[in-house]
Formats: C-alpha cells, sequence, structure tokens
C-alpha cells in the first residue's frame, strides 16, 4: 500500500528524492574530517615536579595525599601512579564515559587544590591534562639554522605561535627543543687579580641585586605607596652596572671585571631536522574542527611568515595531518567506487532496467 501511495504520486517521491540526494550531498561537504574521532575521556591525568626528589619522596609526599583524596570521587574506576626521580604521573579514570568529562576534570581539580598546602612548598609544577583524541598535532613546523643564535629562532617560533594561535580551530601551540635562557656571567680572571676583587663579590652583587626586598611605604596625601628595592633585572645592563668594591675601596661595576651575555642551559636533548639544528613547532585542534580546512588557513600565516625571515633560517613543513585525511579520503572513495561496479556487474544479467530499479532501491 505505501508503494502504491508513492507511485500514484511520483512528483512527490522525485521531488523527496532530490532533497534526500541534496541533504546527503551537503553532509557529505560539510562533515568534520580528522584523523582521529572526537568523543569525551573520562581521564585525567595530574603531572608533579618536585626537582631533587627521589622515586620514593614523591610516590610518598606527593602521589599518595592525591591519590587518597582522588580515590573519594564518584564513578572512579581506577587510580594509578607513576613515580620518578623529580617527577610523578597520577592517572585518574572515571566510570562514565558518556558521563560530564568536564565535570570530572573540575572535581579532580577542586579536591587537589583543596590539599595543596599539604604538598611538599617547593612543588615547581601541578598539571591537570585532560585526555582527548584532538591532541594529535595538526601540522608540525621545524625552523631550521645552523648557526643563527637560540634567541633569534625563538623570537620568529614565538611570533608564528601567536599568529597561529589567533585561528579558531586552535587549542595550543608547543615549541619543542628551544633551551632555555639563562644570563652567562664570564669573569675575567686577570682583571679581578688586577683590582683585587674577589670572585665571590661577582656572585654576591648578583645574588643581592635580584633580591626583592621591601623598602618600606611612603605617604603621599591620602596614598599609600610600598616601596620595593631591588627585584628581577630587566635587561643585561642592569646586572653589568651591579655596583663592586675593590679593596682599595674604588667603586666598579661588574662590567668591569666580566662580560655580561645571554647564553642557554645544557640542553637535555636535542632536536634535529634532516641532521640540521632545529626547533620544533605543534598546533593541535580543537574538538569538533575540519582539519583539512584549518590547515588551508594556517598554509596562509605560514606563508606569510616565510617572507619574514633572515636568509640563515628555514622554515619546513615537517609533518601535515590533511595530507593523512585527504589519503584516508581517497582510498574510501576509491574501495565505494569499486563495490558500486561490483553491484552493476552482478545486476546487469537482470537487465537494464530491472538492475537500475534495484541500484536506486
Amino acid at each position: 500500500m505505501l508503494a502504491e501511495f508513492f507511485i500514484k504520486r511520483w512528483q512527490l517521491t522525485v521531488v523527496m528524492f532530490i532533497l534526500l540526494a541534496v541533504m546527503g550531498i551537503n553532509a557529505l561537504m560539510n562533515i568534520t574530517r580528522a584523523v582521529d574521532p572526537h568523543f569525551p575521556i573520562p581521564v585525567v591525568n595530574i603531572i608533579a615536579v618536585l626537582p631533587g626528589a627521589d622515586a620514593q619522596d614523591m610516590e610518598e609526599t606527593v602521589a599518595k595525599p592525591i591519590e587518597e583524596v582522588v580515590q573519594g570521587l564518584d564513578d572512579i574506576v581506577e587510580v594509578e601512579s607513576t613515580s620518578t626521580d623529580g617527577g610523578t604521573m597520577i592517572n585518574v579514570e572515571f566510570s562514565n564515559w558518556s558521563g560530564d568529562v568536564d565535570g570530572y576534570f573540575d572535581d579532580v581539580v577542586r579536591e587537589v587544590s583543596a590539599i595543596r598546602d599539604q604538598l611538599p612548598a617547593n612543588l615547581q609544577r601541578l598539571e591537570f591534562v585532560k585526555v582527548r583524541t584532538t591532541e594529535a598535532a595538526v601540522v608540525q613546523l621545524a625552523l631550521v639554522s645552523e648557526n643563527a643564535s637560540w634567541r633569534r629562532m625563538e623570537k620568529y617560533a614565538d611570533d608564528l605561535s601567536d599568529n597561529l594561535t589567533r585561528y579558531r580551530g586552535v587549542r595550543q601551540t608547543r615549541i619543542f627543543g628551544l633551551p632555555r635562557p639563562e644570563v652567562s656571567i664570564a669573569i675575567n680572571p686577570a682583571r679581578l687579580s688586577e683590582l683585587k676583587v674577589p670572585a665571590s663579590a661577582v656572585a654576591d652583587a648578583v645574588r643581592q641585586g635580584g633580591m626583592e626586598l621591601p623598602g618600606g611605604a611612603v605617604q603621599s596625601g591620602g596614598r599609600r605607596l610600598n616601596v620595593e628595592a631591588g627585584g628581577a633585572f630587566r635587561d643585561l645592563d642592569d646586572i653589568g652596572r651591579l655596583p663592586l668594591r675593590a679593596s682599595d675601596g674604588t667603586l666598579l661595576t661588574v662590567d668591569d671585571v666580566a662580560e655580561v651575555k645571554w647564553g642557554s642551559e645544557e640542553q637535555i636533548y636535542r632536536t634535529r631536522h634532516n641532521g640540521k639544528r632545529a626547533i620544533f613547532l605543534t598546533a593541535t585542534q580543537k574538538d569538533g574542527v575540519d582539519v583539512t580546512r584549518l590547515k588551508a588557513q594556517l598554509d596562509e600565516e605560514i606563508e606569510k611568515h616565510q617572507a619574514l625571515l633572515p636568509p640563515d633560517i628555514e622554515l619546513v613543513e615537517q609533518f601535515d595531518q590533511s595530507r593523512d585525511v585527504k589519503r584516508r579520503l581517497s582510498e574510501l572513495t576509491r574501495d565505494f567506487a569499486v563495490a558500486i561496479g561490483l553491484v552493476i556487474f552482478t545486476l546487469l544479467p537482470l537487465g537494464p532496467r530491472a538492475s537500475g530499479i534495484v541500484m536506486i532501491s
């Protein structure tokens, strides 16, 4: 009876068929494309760093207190910690995969923050990380140079990172392989001996010059102004102008006996691209973002940045997630075409009219 209804009203049937086809094509064109599907994962990782502590100390003073407070949350399946020298990672898994994952994350942050005063005071880092399927990088870039200073490479990497982060589909950007900058004070032994200044005097001057000391308060009318002495150095000249006193009472500065310049700490690991010195920049996507469209937007920004680079620094695209997505979609299209071809080949013996009706159905 239903078939008779649509046969007699064939105009309505054609219109409905066209609408369904248009809706299908629209869905195909606008569906989110990514290597991994997005779905909520009820897992929270807690990362704590305490330099100088061994694995047992991390377990006793950091991991156990956090485990005890987290175990009291609802829907907990497992709490597992791994402690090493100077760090620990605690994996918290909840049972309800269809539950409020953001709520679980907030619960963990709230409970751990409530016992923060019970954890070691010199805990350098306490980080909460949501586990996401979209943490894979959309693009990874390499800034390659054999002779550019780390500070120059850092500047260009930071500029590009800031520009990429402005796009709505980018969750965050990260820079890898860049050693942390530090100030190097190279003492001239000959000058120290000539001026009879001990090396410890230079160290004491730098240490005291960087301390923040309360200088009291000044009352100005109805306003009270707090005064601070010392504090963080703003540039290298501030360090070079620190006062020293020679053995004969002459007033000197650090610049008179040492060279103050930028340096970098010893690298724990080194990053290279095709054997050349490099630093890497990665960008990750937000949930529900089409990777191919986001990558097209980022390509425009990357091309603009390449034009601003000096000749001794090269920007190379090392990884592109959209290429994998396009490759997999092309494989899917090929397999679908093969399947349609096999169906047509199988139904052809029924005759063109009969096989056409079956295939359309």
